[in-house]
């Protein structure tokens, strides 16, 4: 309930209870603490808004998580979990989007094949590894049923990306050309 910021008995401050939602939510453990190659899940409170002015009790406030799952989390249970530990705040959660992990086994002979292609381009064969940041692959995967194998290949540099000054150097995209063509016509052949 809003009030006069001269008033704060009088309302019920929602950046206050918001704050005990956050603190809650650092505390929180996922059902999987790690995987062996994609590491930790991770969960980030990227936004908080909140309040109409200064001089006054905010009555509402709202916050967006990121939450990035590893295999072996059930999003649907992940929900629910953190659903009951926002509901003792009053608070809910509201999907925004809901896309699983995208994970290959490394082990797999396709997958097998694109390091092979690869070794030649960095010197060595490369070693199996994850990314933090989400691609169309996820949904590619899902909308063929999840069952296609996948690796997520390119020039750019992951530590880059969203910062004002993200770059990718000329020389491995023109790599990186070289690559996807020869992975084509290997499967063309």
């Amino acid at each position: 309930m809003t009030a006069h910021g001269s008033m704060p008995e009088v309302g019920d401050n929602a950046i206050v209870k918001m704050a005990n939602v956050i603190g809650d939510l650092q505390g929180f453990r996922f059902p999987v603490e790690s995987h062996p190659v994609m590491g930790k899940p991770t969960m980030n409170v990227g936004t908080i808004r909140g309040g109409l002015n200064t001089n006054s009790v905010p009555d509402e406030a709202r916050i967006t998580v990121d939450t990035r799952t590893v295999p072996g989390i059930d999003h649907g249970h992940l929900a629910n979990d953190l659903e009951a530990l926002l509901r003792a705040h009053g608070a809910h959660v509201r999907k925004i989007v809901d896309c699983a992990s995208l994970y290959t086994e490394p082990q797999d002979a396709w997958v097998q094949e694109v390091f092979e292609v690869c070794a030649p381009f960095l010197d060595a064969r490369p070693a199996p590894k994850t990314i933090t940041f989400s691609t169309d692959g996820a949904d590619l995967k899902r909308g063929f049923g999840g069952e296609l194998p996948a690796v997520i290949l390119g020039p750019g540099e992951p530590t880059l990306a969203h910062q004002t000054d993200e770059w990718c150097s000329l020389d491995r995209i023109g790599q990186s050309v070289e690559l996807f063509r020869t992975l084509m016509r290997k499967w063309n052949a």
